[in-house]
C-alpha cells in the first residue's frame, strides 16, 4: 500500500469517530427528549383528562346527559353504574339449565354477529330514523334506558328535534369483578368551546392469566343541542387527541 493511501485511510478513520461521537449524543438526546415529551403527555392525561372527569363527574352528567353503559356478552345485560361488583349472573353458569344454556349462546352469536360489521368507533345519532335503526339486540335497549333516564318527559320526535346524541361502541373485556371509571374511557369536554367533541378509549388492559374475563362492550353516550353544532372527532386514540388537545 502506498503511503497516500495509508493517509487516506488515517483520515477516513478520524473522520468516521468524528462523526460517530455527535451522532451517538444527538441520539441519547433524542431519547431522552422523547422521554420527556412522553412523561409531559402523561401529567397532562392525569392532571387535566382523568381528574376533570372524577372532579366533575356529576356535573358532567346533568350538563352534557353523559353515562356509559357495559353490555354483557352472555346475557345482554348491561351495567351502567361504577365501583360496583357485576353480578352474580355474569359468573355463575355451572348450573344453568339447557333452556338457559341456549339462551345464552344465541345471544353471544347476536353479540358476535354485531361486532363482526361493527368495529370501535366513534358515531352521532341526529333523528328518529337512525335510531329506530339501531341493532335491536345491542344498542337500541341502551338507548331506550338511557333517553328515559335524561328525558323522560319527551318522546322521540322532541328529543331528536333538539338534540345529537354521541356515542363511543367497542367490545371490551374485564380482568376484575366489576366496572371502574378507567374501565370504560374518557370524554374530553374542554374543546366544546371551538365546536368539538373527543372521547378517549380506555387502553388495553394487561391479560390476567389466572382469571377468564368478563366479556361484553361498553357504550358511551352524551347529548347536545344541535345549535350548538357539536363535531365529534372520528378518532378515539390516545395518541391521536393527546396532539390536539
Amino acid at each position: 500500500m502506498n503511503k497516500k493511501r495509508k493517509i487516506s485511510l488515517q483520515i477516513r478513520k478520524i473522520l468516521s469517530s468524528v462523526v460517530l461521537i455527535p451522532t451517538i449524543g444527538l441520539f441519547t438526546l433524542a431519547c431522552k427528549n422523547k422521554e420527556f415529551l412522553n412523561q409531559k403527555k402523561d401529567n397532562f392525561f392525569d392532571n387535566n383528562v382523568v381528574k376533570k372527569i372524577n372532579d366533575n363527574f356529576e356535573e358532567y352528567q346533568r350538563k352534557y346527559f353523559m353515562n356509559s353503559y357495559w353490555l354483557h356478552r352472555e346475557t345482554l345485560k348491561y351495567l351502567d353504574k361504577v365501583e360496583q361488583p357485576f353480578p352474580s349472573e355474569f359468573y355463575f353458569k355451572s348450573n344453568l339449565s339447557e333452556n338457559e344454556q341456549r339462551i345464552r349462546n344465541e345471544n353471544q352469536q347476536k353479540f358476535d354477529n354485531y361486532f363482526k360489521t361493527n368495529k370501535a368507533t366513534n358515531y352521532t345519532l341526529k333523528t328518529k330514523e337512525e335510531f329506530e335503526n339501531l341493532d335491536s339486540n345491542i344498542l337500541k335497549p341502551i338507548f331506550k334506558n338511557y333517553l328515559s333516564k335524561f328525558f323522560p318527559n319527551q318522546n322521540i320526535e322532541q328529543i331528536f328535534d333538539q338534540y345529537n346524541l354521541y356515542y363511543f361502541v367497542k367490545e371490551s373485556e374485564i380482568y376484575s369483578f366489576g366496572l371502574s371509571k378507567t374501565d370504560l374511557g374518557w370524554w374530553w369536554f374542554d374543546s366544546l368551546k371551538f365546536n368539538k367533541l373527543y372521547f378517549i378509549e380506555p387502553p388495553q388492559r394487561p391479560i390476567v392469566h389466572t382469571m377468564v374475563p368478563y366479556t361484553g362492550a361498553q357504550i358511551n353516550i352524551v347529548a347536545f343541542k344541535k345549535s350548538e353544532n357539536i363535531e365529534f372527532f372520528e378518532s378515539s386514540n390516545i395518541d391521536t387527541i393527546m396532539k390536539l388537545i
